[in-house]
């Protein structure tokens, strides 16, 4: 047993020193670590505690107040929604304020600024407030004077006063139309001498009057712009309003329904030559002179221009129609066969590109919204017909390619139409049978 006295000593005496360090020595680090960190910083505060930010600058009094939902409004001068995007970046600001230096021995703030601050900053929370004034720069622009509610004074960074000094319109959210896109379920757009309707239904976007598909990424784009518009300007009094001289015609006006909600905006131009938006009697806002340019607005940029409205993975199976002769090809596993005969891979590859580029393929313009719109010469005598199966040998769609005119080609997927005008080569993306000839020969 003597022998292990002096090994259970050791273990002892670690386990001790284990024990030390655990109970008291790595708190007694941890505390001198929280120290200097709260040191380093003028404002011993954390961003989550902070409920209010008070702003006085030589702009104006700007207070902004923490609700419900963590959501941030100001509430003076006026109660608007506050940019969130701003509001942490004066919080993150705020809270990892660095101290480069105390500054001891001011006997007289004015030569430093700090009499009457350019800029003070109270944060409200739990425990009370807490206040920091900024003065001027430091003569060398290593910093800028900073001082806090005990009265004392630290050079901290140069750019942190610009942080705070701020306008209401800087500070208040500028998107202005509150709506979820994916609950939108219907879309009147209005325009002198014309109005447009969609509504989402079952397969999708669809355009009334008369009823054809629309393209679901237009009008998520459309959606999104206006979930995304900004304010370059605001006109909160009626003065301010009064003082634009707005057409008395909108431009457009677009409605929604999102879920048993509306959301409208009116366009309008004015004498300036501005673009201004008005969602309500009292809410104006100018907004970028050439936003009406850049968004989906009128049946030509919103109906869905494809022909064949499939997912090119979803074929199984595809029967073509050339003046020269016809052929099917279906897929087996991953190639393709003819009569049961497997195609090699270029020629599988072939199919796979066309079969892609008729599941892509779109009108550039519609030629006539029916099949009796079109001269009977342009489809009676089709340069080919192509007819896609999935599973099930289940039909997807019959896309027919007629005659030409100029560089482009009638076409139609649709026994009742449109035909649209597709790009005149796309015939030559069609391999005939005859060029199918790296038909792999079936085994014995």
């Amino acid at each position: 047993m003597k022998r292990y006295a002096a090994t259970l000593a050791l273990l002892g005496l670690a386990a001790a020193l284990g024990l030390y360090l655990v109970l008291v020595e790595n708190p007694r680090e941890r505390a001198k670590s929280e120290r200097r960190e709260r040191e380093s910083r003028v404002v011993a505060l954390d961003e989550h505690e902070i409920t209010a930010l008070e702003l006085a600058t030589a702009k104006g009094r700007l207070v902004l107040e923490r609700g419900e939902g963590e959501v941030w409004r100001v509430t003076h001068p006026i109660a608007v929604p506050a940019d969130e995007g701003t509001v942490r970046r004066m919080l993150t600001q705020l809270t990892t304020l660095s101290v480069i230096r105390p500054v001891k021995g001011i006997e007289d703030f004015s030569a430093v600024g700090l009499t009457e601050p350019a800029v003070r900053v109270v944060a409200r929370h739990a425990k009370g407030e807490t206040a920091v004034a900024f003065g001027d720069d430091n003569p060398t622009g290593a910093g800028v004077y900073v001082l806090r509610d005990d009265q004392q004074v630290f050079l901290t960074a140069a750019g942190a006063k610009s942080t705070f000094e701020l306008t209401l319109s800087d500070v208040r959210r500028k998107e202005f139309l509150e709506f979820d896109p994916q609950a939108v379920t219907k879309v009147v757009i209005t325009a002198p001498g014309q109005t447009l309707r969609l509504a989402r239904r079952e397969p999708g976007w669809a355009l009334d009057d008369p009823p054809r598909p629309a393209n679901p990424d237009k009008v998520a784009s459309l959606l999104s712009r206006l979930r995304a518009l900004r304010a370059m300007a605001f006109f909160d009094t009626p003065d301010q309003r009064a003082a634009v001289r707005l057409d008395s015609a909108a431009r457009v006006r677009i409605e929604l329904t999102a879920g048993d909600r509306p959301v409208g905006v009116a366009f309008h131009g004015a004498r300036d030559g501005g673009l201004y938006a008005k969602t309500g009697q009292d809410a104006l806002f100018r907004v970028a002179e050439d936003l009406l340019a850049e968004m989906p607005l009128d049946a030509s940029a919103l109906r869905d221009m494809r022909l064949a409205r499939v997912a090119s993975e979803d074929v199984r199976d595809l029967e073509v129609e050339l003046p020269t002769g016809g052929y099917r090809v279906t897929r087996k596993a991953n190639a393709w066969e003819v009569n049961g005969h497997p195609l090699a891979a270029p020629s599988s590859d072939r199919i796979d590109a066309l079969i892609r580029a008729v599941a892509a393929l779109k009108g550039d313009s519609v030629a006539a919204e029916s099949l009796s719109g079109v001269p009977p010469t342009a489809l009676d005598k089709p340069a080919a017909r192509l007819r896609l199966r999935g599973e099930d040998d289940r039909l997807l769609a019959t896309v027919t390619i007629g005659a030409r005119v100029g560089e482009r080609r009638y076409a139609h997927a649709d026994a009742q139409g449109p035909v649209f005008l597709v790009k005149g080569d796309v015939v030559d993306q069609i391999p005939d049978r005859a060029s199918l000839d790296g038909v792999s020969k079936p085994g014995p």
